[in-house]
């Protein structure tokens, strides 16, 4: 009997500890959704251009009209795989250095700096979130200069950027190279091997 009393005491005891330990978990991790609302101020967010040199003498190093940009912006703390303050803007290109947003976008209350991406060719899809990929293609067929054009991804970064900055300059880089071969038969191979 007095087993039976030191059993259920140890049962009751082991019970309570483990229920006290239990509701007393540690979370090592900050939710994103829990982070704080970043406020739109008021002060527009205007972009601007330039393309990096090419080492190439075949590769083209302007934009033309209507030439259509991506654009994502986050926190400087951030990354684009989380929360993005600017998610797949279109800009578009119209002359001399200038982006023209599809909407206008505002820089964010406070001292708060961004990060900006961004990439060309425009995709509508953009970058799914949760994730920091951005699926690339190039066209099969490069034997006409629209199709080359759709081909060349370009990619364009500006950190730390806060509303005391007059213009977001986006510096774009080639981001794929473009390989021309051609298949010389010699004399004991013709063009049919």
């Amino acid at each position: 009997m007095k087993k039976l009393i030191l059993a259920r005491g140890v049962l009751a005891a082991s019970l309570f500890c483990c229920m006290s330990l239990g509701n007393t978990a540690c979370v090592n991790r900050i939710d994103e959704e829990s982070e704080a609302e970043i406020e739109e101020g008021t002060t527009p967010i205007t972009f601007s251009i330039k393309m990096e040199k090419a080492s190439t003498k075949v590769t083209n190093t302007a934009f033309e009209k209507g030439d259509r940009m991506g654009l994502f912006a986050t926190t400087s703390s951030g990354s684009i795989k989380g929360k993005r303050y600017i998610d797949n803007l279109a800009l578009e290109y119209t002359e001399g250095s200038t982006l023209v947003p599809k909407k206008t976008v505002f820089y964010p209350e406070g001292d708060v700096s961004l990060d900006f991406i961004s990439y060309h060719p425009y995709q509508t899809e953009g970058v799914a979130a949760g994730t920091p990929v951005l699926p690339v293609s190039v066209q099969i067929d490069q034997s006409n200069e629209k199709n080359r054009a759709q081909s060349d991804f370009l990619v364009a970064k500006a950190q730390g950027i806060t509303s005391k900055t007059k213009s977001v300059t986006l510096e774009f880089q080639h981001r794929l190279s473009k390989l021309a071969i051609s298949l010389t038969p010699d004399a004991s191979n013709s063009a049919n091997d």
